[in-house]
């Protein structure tokens, strides 16, 4: 559309320049013609030289019809030039003004404009109605095919209704389950069933099959059942017998609550401790020969005091609760520590040493301020088969 409107405006533009060529080629010829009719008219006057010697025999004469005579011909010039600018005029009348041009151009354009816009807006019309027709075509098509959803309600309901109907290749016979059961029931020949799977839900009856079923369910319940599964060197056994069950297998899963009934009265359970992983085990009696603890703190009071062994001489201390794990009998947590330290043992409270005994001196040291003011002391009189105490 920009090239059609290019083409027009250049076309337009030859336009006006031939008619400005046409109108200037008028104007040139007018002037000429002006020109020439000028000269042909002065014909008819004296020349210059003529026009001296008529001078000389009167002056005044002949400058008053020279004087004439220039008028005349500016008149007849300036005629001329006004004939030859009414013709010019006239004949661009029949050319538009560069203003005229300008506003046709425009409303040329716009026209375009439009015509194109309404273009688009039939072409998008036509698509739109192209596609809601083809989906209105298909629509209506595939109302003559089930959906998923139908035809999976149609196969199983299909499944459901069919029995047993088994079409033959060659004659067309169709045979059912009446038709089979009648022919067994009529061959007095065994019937032998061979396949890699077999699934079969059905209740049989032959007085035969059921003696050998007795007798072999008689032998099992007396010896027991077992169940055996072995996948290469590794097999787990079942083995149920009347007087109790044997489960053999590398390692045995429980999913679920666990309740073994007769371990509630007395008897004997050997559990290796090693295996046993558990928050909390309730006991009214614990018999062990070892016993390793981090604390030992009264029932219900686990954010009380506590006891602790640590170290590897037997450092005991009651601690109260804000002491740590490692924490030892010197500590300020401590409010009654023994502490080691061979070869002499200390007491501690609350971090202050009061006593040591040591072993390889067999003395006692005590330390800080005794008050005996409340005790009542003996045998340190020095009396007979007594020992005296010595202070200082």
């Amino acid at each position: 559309m920009s090239s059609a409107i290019k083409q027009s405006a250049d076309a337009i533009a030859l336009t006006v320049t031939a008619a400005r060529t046409y109108a200037e080629t008028l104007a040139a010829d007018a002037e000429s013609n002006a020109n020439d009719y000028t000269e042909e008219q002065l014909t008819a006057y004296p020349t210059t030289e003529e026009m001296s010697s008529a001078i000389k025999q009167s002056a005044d004469a002949i400058a008053l019809t020279v004087t004439a005579a220039r008028t005349y011909a500016e008149t007849l010039a300036a005629d001329a030039e006004s004939n030859a600018n009414d013709y010019t005029e006239e004949q661009l009348t029949a050319y538009p003004t560069t203003e005229e041009m300008s506003s046709a151009i425009k409303q040329s354009a716009d026209a375009i404009s439009l015509t194109v816009t309404a273009a688009r807006t039939y072409a998008e019309t036509l698509a739109a109605d192209a596609e809601s027709g083809a989906n209105e075509y298909t629509d209506g098509k595939l109302t003559s095919y089930p959906t998923k959803t139908e035809m999976s309600s149609e196969i199983t309901q299909l499944a459901d209704k069919i029995s047993l109907v088994v079409t033959s290749t060659s004659g067309g016979n169709v045979i059912d389950s009446a038709s089979i059961i009648a022919a067994i029931n009529d061959d007095t020949s065994s019937v032998s069933i061979n396949a890699g799977k077999i699934d079969l839900t059905a209740y049989a009856k032959s007085s035969e099959v059921y003696d050998e079923a007795y007798e072999a369910a008689g032998d099992a319940i007396y010896d027991g059942i077992t169940l055996t599964t072995t996948n290469g060197s590794t097999s787990s056994t079942i083995r149920i017998k009347h007087n109790g069950v044997t489960i053999d297998s590398a390692s045995v899963s429980f999913s679920g609550v666990v309740t073994f009934d007769d371990l509630e009265t007395e008897g004997y359970t050997t559990i290796n401790g090693a295996n046993i992983t558990t928050g909390t085990i309730s006991a009214d009696y614990i018999d062990t020969e070892k016993l390793a603890c981090t604390r030992l703190y009264a029932k219900n009071n686990a954010d009380g005091y506590f006891a602790k062994l640590n170290g590897s001489y037997g450092d005991f201390g009651v601690f109260n609760s804000s002491a740590s794990d490692t924490t030892n009998a010197k500590s300020s947590y401590c409010m009654f520590g023994i502490y080691h330290n061979v070869p002499s043992i200390s007491l501690y409270t609350y971090g202050y040493e009061f006593m040591l005994i040591n072993s390889s001196s067999d003395k006692v040291y005590a330390y800080g301020t005794w008050d005996f003011s409340s005790a009542s002391v003996s045998g340190i009189s020095g009396g007979s088969g007594s020992s005296v105490a010595v202070f200082g």
